[in-house]
């Protein structure tokens, strides 16, 4: 059968560990992956694959599983009690964003939540009309605009994770209206970073030249690892 989604190969590493190891090498040591609770390949891939990557910086991850479908959000209500900040972000999406500037804005606005934000491009289908009291000053045909959307990433706070329902379906849009209307405030993190949503074969195209393009971005660690050169000599 064809693979999970999460797993699906980027230039040869699935999606899944291309996020573990963005947050890794910006400094995070302990993961929690959300997951369906028969999802078992994302499982093994975790206690292997996942567990090893992070053992080797003396981190941890683990699974949260989903009994029933919780949303892009729901399911950072069972980790209140476990951390003061929550870092979230959505596997099918690739970025270079810095998690640990991200956290750092995060807690300098003191707000309830912080979405990161990009400027996206897109053209609009059809032709835009520019009007003045009733009469055309320009027609553009199919133009460009750019819209600053949300990445799919966010920072929470502990009592932001509490005011999410247990056991309920919740998306993020759904917690942005709850926060709004008790008058929490809401950071936007706006960022230059590289970023894209694969979300079918075609993106799957766009991500591996994103990547291809920004190589050294996606691979680098802060600090750097540590490595010992040997010299070798060999006589004959």
């Amino acid at each position: 059968g064809l693979a999970h989604k999460a797993l699906v190969p980027v230039l040869g590493v699935s999606m899944l560990e291309r996020n573990i190891c963005s947050f890794v090498a910006k400094g995070i040591r302990r993961i929690v992956v959300a997951i369906n609770a028969r999802e078992t390949e994302i499982e093994q891939y975790l206690r292997t694959r996942g567990k090893a990557i992070l053992a080797s910086v003396d981190g941890t991850v683990e699974c949260l599983k989903e009994e029933q479908p919780l949303g892009t959000i729901g399911a950072v209500c069972e980790l209140q009690d476990k951390c003061s900040h929550l870092v979230v972000t959505n596997v099918d999406n690739l970025t270079t964003l810095n998690w640990t500037e991200m956290l750092s804005y995060h807690r300098r606005r003191g707000v309830a939540m912080t979405i990161a934000a990009h400027w996206q491009p897109f053209r609009v289908p059809l032709g835009e009309l520019e009007v003045e009291s009733g009469n055309v000053l320009n027609y553009h045909e199919k133009p460009w605009k750019k819209v600053l959307i949300s990445s799919g990433a966010y920072v929470l706070n502990s009592e932001t994770c509490g005011m999410i329902p247990k056991g309920r379906r919740t998306d993020v849009p759904d917690l942005v209206k709850v926060l709004l209307g008790s008058r929490q405030s809401i950071g936007a993190f706006e960022h230059n970073s590289a970023w894209i949503d694969v979300n079918d074969a075609s993106s799957l195209v766009d991500a591996e030249r994103l990547v291809a393009d920004n190589f050294g971005d996606f691979g680098c660690w802060q600090p750097s690892p540590q490595a010992e050169r040997l010299q070798l000599l060999i006589r004959s």
